[in-house]
């Protein structure tokens, strides 16, 4: 995102930022919503009871972790609220409201790739007029809709704490061992150090790269383009 607006303010930046800040709203609401539903049905009310249980995207935004999406293209938003004591099975409503959230967004972003793959089809030639301007919104849209929540789902997969990767460990340990409490010590410090030496933005973007192309073969097959 940086990238873009060294570019300066133009219209195409403007048509881009609203497009990925749209995007990004939808994949974090949809991402905590998943955990606040699976949390639900596995006995904890909190989130449900704190407002969280919800696709709006005000009430799961984090001021930092948007800001950070905006500059950096990744970031975080609040977490939703659970209170592991109301499962009806303890270690099993951990792992199934952790990876909830990983999943939703797996599956946002295969059907995004979907979507821009018949936007592709469908708007082919189409690039003036008020149909050409939806056309290229809606396939900027869908693109970073599918990058996006394949981001958060790889992200989120780390075992790091405060990560989900972290809480999915911790669920299907049979107790508490060195590992577990050594995240649970320094896994936030641990994050800071990756975010600043960069390494993150090139492992996350290969790995992104290489799972969107069995995506985007699987459209293309599918939609016969």
């Amino acid at each position: 995102m940086i990238r873009i607006l060294r570019q300066g303010i133009t219209s195409e930046t403007i048509f881009y930022l609203v497009a990925f800040v749209f995007a990004i709203l939808i994949s974090i609401s949809i991402h905590e919503f998943a955990h606040a539903f699976v949390a639900n049905k596995n006995g904890d009310d909190t989130a449900k009871l704190l407002g969280r249980y919800t696709i709006n995207p005000i009430a799961h935004l984090d001021l930092f972790g948007a800001i950070s999406f905006l500059l950096f293209g990744f970031g975080w938003a609040k977490p939703v609220p659970i209170n592991p004591l109301k499962f009806k099975n303890y270690k099993k409503g951990i792992f199934l409201t952790s990876i909830a959230g990983i999943v939703a967004n797996i599956f946002l972003s295969f059907f995004a790739f979907g979507a821009y793959v018949l936007i592709s089809i469908l708007g082919s030639g189409v690039t003036v007029g008020f149909l050409g301007f939806v056309v290229s919104f809606l396939s900027i849209f869908f693109s970073q809709l599918a990058i996006i929540n394949l981001g958060l789902a790889i992200f989120n997969l780390i075992p790091i704490y405060p990560l989900d990767g972290f809480n999915i460990i911790y669920s299907l340990s049979k107790k508490e061992n060195g590992f577990l409490k050594f995240m649970a010590k320094y896994g936030s410090i641990i994050l800071l150090v990756i975010f600043l030496t960069g390494f993150f933005d090139v492992a996350l973007m290969y790995l992104v790269n290489l799972i969107e192309i069995p995506f985007l073969d699987f459209w293309i097959f599918f939609l016969g383009a």
